[in-house]
C-alpha cells in the first residue's frame, strides 16, 4: 500500500484527521491516537502550532484514491503519528516512522537532542517498531478511563462537604 505525504491544508483537513482518530480510537482505545478535543486544542490553542503556521507541523497520508488514511504532528524533535487500522504495522507504518525520522534528525542533531515518538503502553506492534528502530522506552504520561456503562462510584468527601 502506498501512501502519499502533504501539508495540513485547512479545516476540511481537521475533519479528516477527527475521522482517522475516531476509528483508530474504535479498534484500540488506547492505541495512543489523540482524541478529537486533543486535535482542536493542539490547531488552535497548543503550543504545537501556536505562531506557526499548521502546514509546517501537520502532515497527512493520503492512499492511491486520494483518501486521508493518517496524519503525523512533527515539532522540535518529536512525533506523534495516527493510521487508520488497516494501516498500522507492518511496512507502511515503518515507512511513515522513517519519513518522520529523516525530517527531525537534522534537528535533533543540532540541539543534541534524541528524535522522540508517542507510542501507548499497549500498543505493543508500535512500540516492536520503535525499538527495532533504536528508540528507548521513557515513562512520562499516565492514561485513566472510566467506562460510562455505569454510573461512577460516590466519591467519599471529608466530613462537613457536601455536592450541590
Amino acid at each position: 500500500m502506498a501512501l502519499y505525504p502533504r501539508p495540513y491544508n485547512g479545516l476540511p483537513d481537521l475533519e479528516q484527521m477527527k475521522a482517522v482518530s475516531v476509528a483508530d480510537r474504535a479498534v484500540s482505545p488506547h492505541s495512543g491516537a489523540l482524541h478529537i478535543g486533543d486535535l482542536d486544542w493542539g490547531l488552535f490553542f497548543g503550543v504545537r502550532v501556536r505562531m506557526r503556521d499548521p502546514a509546517e507541523v501537520i502532515t497527512l497520508w493520503e492512499n492511491e484514491r486520494g483518501e486521508v488514511v493518517g496524519w503525523i504532528f512533527m515539532e522540535d524533535c518529536g512525533f506523534e503519528m495516527t493510521l487508520l487500522p488497516a494501516y498500522r504495522g507492518g511496512t507502511v507504518e515503518a515507512d511513515v516512522t522513517e519519513w518522520a525520522e529523516a525530517r527531525l534528525t537534522p534537528a535533533a542533531q543540532a540541539e543534541q537532542k534524541p528524535v522522540e515518538a508517542f507510542a501507548s503502553a499497549d500498543d505493543a506492534a508500535r512500540i516492536a517498531l520503535l525499538e527495532s528502530r533504536g528508540y528507548k522506552r521513557s515513562e512520562y504520561l499516565a492514561y485513566f478511563s472510566q467506562p460510562l456503562t455505569e454510573p461512577p462510584p460516590e466519591p467519599h468527601l471529608p466530613e462537613g462537604f457536601s455536592f450541590l
